[in-house]
């Protein structure tokens, strides 16, 4: 059974490979260009957008806490803020003065409390008179540290700025709590969320246009044969020019050769094994005048040209040299 099993799922790979492979044969090569061309501007516009957003998210969450932390500090050096938690705040001054900064300043919640952590104030009154909750004020209460802190309190998740009140001798009397709740904080970020999306999809379409074109630019350029055609052809061009009796020698603007086939090397006397593409014509052939067409621009046709020099005497008619533009 193990035997079989493991053979049943080398075939189903082969299967699998084949399928695949015929599938992107059939594939053209402009689509192919486009698809690889869009998928790496996709791979590099999802990381650059990832990042963007997880770079935004930072800041946005840094200026709030910042804000947050702000506020607090303005609330708890208030002069009359101790005297009134010692006093135990028999007027309400501390919630009236609380809600009025809460509102001005747009955060979700001010919270005063005592060096006990009740509560002097709260958006939902009912919740005066209470302990705070969130668990994070004993650096505040203990140490009178001012800091920035994440926790669940009675409005939910919340970034929230912590700062003690001191006394006139220095004595830690209470502390201010201020934050903005999470789901807030996520909204206002959603919305850079979408704009960086928007743009991401914005340049992929640019990125898919600038393919489209590049592909039917290039695939125009090979005359719109699929890379097995060319091959096919290369192939067709090799054994025609080998089985052909005239000699054929072709050079670039360069004068470097790009094709001899096997007539011409034996033609000229030259070594049938040698391989003499990419080489320049004057080291080839010193003696020939293969460049003339291409100094002046005119072909040449029936040269009447000396192979080896004088001494050798074998001369022969060039079929045809043409000047290629």
């Amino acid at each position: 059974m193990t035997a079989l099993s493991i053979n049943s799922r080398s075939m189903n790979a082969l299967s699998f490979r084949a399928w695949s492979a015929s599938v992107l044969e059939r594939i053209s090569l402009q689509l192919k260009m486009v698809v690889c061309i869009v998928a790496l501007v996709l791979f590099q516009l999802s990381i650059v957008g990832a990042v963007s957003i997880q770079l935004i998210s930072d800041i946005h969450e840094e200026q709030m806490g910042k804000r947050v932390l702000g506020v607090a500090h303005v609330i708890a050096r208030m002069p009359q803020l101790a005297d009134l938690i010692k006093q135990g705040d028999p007027e309400g001054k501390i919630q009236f003065l609380a809600e009025k900064i809460r509102r001005d300043t747009g955060a979700q919640f001010v919270v005063v409390g005592d060096h006990t952590g009740s509560r002097y104030s709260h958006p939902d009154p009912e919740k005066i008179g209470m302990t705070m909750v969130g668990g994070d004020n004993d650096l505040a209460l203990k140490q009178g540290k001012s800091y920035t802190s994440r926790a669940v309190g009675t409005l939910g998740p919340s970034l929230r700025g912590k700062v003690p009140i001191f006394d006139a001798n220095g004595g830690i009397a209470g502390i201010v709590s201020v934050g903005f709740l999470e789901e807030n904080i996520e909204q206002k970020i959603g919305g850079h969320r979408i704009t960086v999306i928007v743009l991401i999809l914005v340049l992929i379409a640019i990125s898919v246009v600038i393919a489209m074109v590049l592909a039917r630019s290039f695939k125009r350029a090979i005359f719109g044969l699929e890379p097995d055609e060319i091959g096919r052809l290369f192939k067709e061009r090799n054994a025609i020019l080998g089985s052909i009796r005239e000699g054929i020698v072709a050079i670039d603007q360069n004068g470097v050769i790009t094709m001899i086939n096997q007539a011409a090397k034996k033609t000229l006397g030259l070594s049938s094994t040698r391989e003499f593409l990419n080489q320049y014509i004057g080291d080839v052939l010193p003696e020939k005048d293969m460049l003339g067409p291409l100094e002046s621009g005119e072909s040449q046709l029936d040269c009447e040209l000396r192979v080896r020099g004088p001494g050798y005497g074998l001369c022969f008619k060039a079929a045809e040299t043409l000047w290629i533009n």
